[in-house]
């Protein structure tokens, strides 16, 4: 019989794992450019390997195996690719919600503040910070297709996928932006508030990664 518990912390692993061999390359890559390139890399891989629950990977593939799917390291990988959309959502949104910090450890846009003061660059330390964490966390989005494109799928899962894992990109940052417009409101509603978290969170943690 299977033990859930165990069959999720090895889920976890796997993921950890399929993450940590795509940042490496990625850190590579991006140290190539240029030295100046370095600490944004640390940071991306502090943020995405330091912590997380991986509670979207888990889901997706739960729901892959609940539908008839068999064990696939493809499919890991595929569904590791949530975590750097998820980078993507939380660093813009600790910068729009001006948090300070993230899992314990400054937001990526105080993070770089700090770079800039440190090393006594010029200009703003709040414009460096922000700037930062605006690319990013497209950086994020970016690699995010990137892993799932290059996940191992067969050409026919990911064309069927593709249009699907466009609408929950697209939901996503149709809830990014509800939320702002929300806090811009005078008034409150549940309504309003449930749909937000909907789209802002439940479509790409779980209804869209079902399809």
């Amino acid at each position: 019989m299977i033990d859930p518990q165990r069959a999720l912390a090895d889920i976890r692993i796997r993921v950890q794992g399929d993450l940590t061999q795509f940042l490496g390359k990625q850190t590579t890559y991006l140290s190539e450019i240029g030295a100046e390139l370095v600490p944004a890399a640390e940071a991306m891989n502090s943020f995405l390997l330091d912590s997380g629950k991986r509670l979207r990977p888990l889901f997706a593939y739960a729901g892959y195996l609940a539908s008839g799917g068999t064990d696939d390291e493809s499919i890991i990988t595929a569904v590791a690719s949530l975590e750097l959309l998820q980078a993507c959502a939380l660093i813009h949104d600790d910068l729009m919600d001006g948090s300070d910090t993230r899992r314990g450890k400054p937001a990526m846009h105080r993070h770089f503040e700090s770079i800039h003061r440190s090393r006594e660059l010029s200009g703003s330390a709040i414009g460096y910070g922000a700037s930062a964490a605006i690319l990013l966390g497209d950086l994020a989005l970016v690699w995010s297709d990137q892993m799932f494109h290059n996940s191992g799928i067969s050409d026919a899962a990911l064309l069927r996928s593709l249009a699907v894992h466009d609408e929950m990109r697209v939901e996503l940052m149709a809830g990014q932006f509800l939320d702002i417009h929300e806090q811009a409101l005078a008034t409150q509603s549940v309504a309003r508030s449930l749909k937000i978290a909907r789209y802002k969170s439940g479509k790409y943690t779980i209804e869209r990664p079902l399809h």
